[in-house]
């Protein structure tokens, strides 16, 4: 079988594994679906996902049903200048409170334990009126199963989807806000994807750097590309520090660049987007972690095998001869600051 043939059977059998493997997407619940609207309106907005949201023109509560189990939740919704106050219950217990001044439709994440079986989800607006217009625009409530490393095999979860997870956390690296914004054009995404890496690994194809999140934090693009790919998003925040210190613009000695640190040498294509885009960097992670975890490295020694979770961030270091004592030391060093957890510390 060609190179070429064999390209498009495993891009059929990923296609196939996604359909027949449940997602973590458990339910989508649309704003303008839910059967008790309450105060709600629904109108037409070319920006939803749906391109309907349901309007709160009074305050109240509309409210609907789904089928558990979950662990997280996006509320995905925007509010007028003045700011909508938003409520989620789940079976009656507030799950998340915030004030919404997003002009722009925007996910807003928050963890909740739910069991199996039916649940009642509703949510609220209760500051109308406001000096101007503060209406709560809902578009949906996507439930999620919990996000973490994904069973062998699993292609990525697209860009949008990955972003709707992504829980907004405030930037604590200013330096990078220029590279987080960078949205990789057309022209960069072609000469990437024309190198040639992707003979290799059949997950660069999906690699973009466009998580279409407005404004994101680093925080947010490290979750955006965990989500995708299906990796613990704590691990890689415990790498990145390791590697940068969250700094973008950090260079290593022998010439790596960006939040992960990668090198041009062995990493065919990735110049300029390694340095010149935060979300592209931390995607081409994500491809190359998944290349590894997924049993792919042909050219890796003995004991190597797919569903090595450790192994495959000690490959990051150096994957041959697989479990080395560099890949070892480096795997250590990521332990170490995942249980420290210096991301979370003030003045990180």
């Amino acid at each position: 079988m060609g190179r070429e043939a064999t390209m498009k059977r495993i891009t059929l059998l990923a296609t196939l594994a996604f359909a027949l493997v449940a997602a973590p997407a458990q339910a989508r619940l649309e704003g303008e679906q839910f059967p008790q609207a309450g105060p709600g309106v629904v109108i037409q907005s070319s920006s939803a996902s749906g391109g309907k949201v349901l309007r709160y023109d009074r305050n109240g509560t509309a409210s609907t049903t789904f089928s558990g189990p979950a662990a997280r939740f996006v509320l995905r919704a925007r509010a007028g200048r003045c700011g909508g106050h938003a409520v989620v219950a789940i079976d009656g217990k507030s799950a998340f409170d915030r004030v919404i001044t997003e002009p722009t439709f925007r996910g807003y994440g928050f963890a909740a334990s739910v069991g199996a079986g039916q649940h009642t989800l509703s949510v609220s607006q209760d500051n109308q009126p406001g000096s101007c217009d503060n209406r709560l625009r809902l578009d949906f409530v996507e439930a999620f199963t919990a996000l973490g490393w994904r069973s062998v095999g699993q292609p990525p979860l697209s860009d949008h989807d990955a972003a709707a997870v992504v829980m907004h956390q405030p930037e604590v690296r200013p330096d990078n806000a220029g590279a987080n914004s960078y949205v990789p054009t057309d022209s960069e995404l072609a000469a990437f994807h024309s190198a040639g890496a992707s003979a290799d690994n059949p997950w660069l194809q999906y690699v973009t750097g466009r998580p279409g999140l407005s404004s994101p934090s680093t925080d947010d693009l490290i979750q955006w590309a965990a989500n995708k790919w299906g990796i613990t998003a704590d691990w890689m925040r415990a790498e990145a520090v390791d590697e940068s210190y969250w700094h973008q613009s950090a260079v290593g000695s022998n010439g790596t660049k960006g939040l992960m640190q990668i090198g041009a040498g062995a990493n065919t294509g990735t110049d300029p987007l390694r340095w010149k885009s935060t979300a592209w960097n931390l995607d081409y992670y994500g491809a190359v972690m998944r290349f590894y975890f997924d049993g792919k490295c042909y050219w890796c020694s003995p004991n190597y095998g797919a569903g090595q979770e450790w192994g495959s961030i000690g490959a990051w270091y150096e994957p041959t001869p697989w479990g080395n004592q560099g890949a070892k030391d480096y795997i250590g060093r990521v332990q170490a600051e995942l249980s420290n957890r210096m991301w979370a510390q003030p003045g990180f």
